[in-house]
């Protein structure tokens, strides 16, 4: 996924996603807005939350779940791999959290594997 930040998020956007028009963004909107809400509220009764773990890593991995077609996601699980994936790959750390990260990917992998092979089983 493009996750750098601008403007090198540009570049990485339009060599993925080539065929990512606004007209498409534009339909999801209603339903990214519903997520966000839910999320925002969430974190408004809580009063004092981390907003990345709260709202900015939620809404995106929500709707692409939702996108691929994922079937009773489990967004905890695929959080927990793409947050530690990040530790691993986002600058110097030690064994232990390479190895962590490591599972916590494996894990992120072994249920989208299972999702695919429940996809094409149908």
């Amino acid at each position: 996924m493009a996750t750098a930040d601008p403007p090198v998020h540009a570049v990485h956007r339009k060599t993925v996603f080539p065929e990512l028009v606004s007209r498409r963004m534009a339909s999801l909107e209603p339903e990214i807005a519903e997520i966000a809400v839910g999320c925002a509220e969430r974190a408004l009764r809580n009063r004092n939350v981390d907003f990345m773990a709260e709202i900015g890593n939620v809404v995106p991995i929500t709707m692409i779940s939702r996108l691929i077609g994922f079937r009773g996601s489990d967004l905890d699980l695929l959080l927990r791999a793409r947050v530690r994936l990040d530790v691993g790959v986002g600058g110097p750390c030690c064994p232990s959290t390479i190895c962590t990260a490591g599972r916590a990917h494996r894990r992120g992998q072994t249920w989208i594997a299972d999702q695919l092979a429940t996809a094409v089983g149908q």
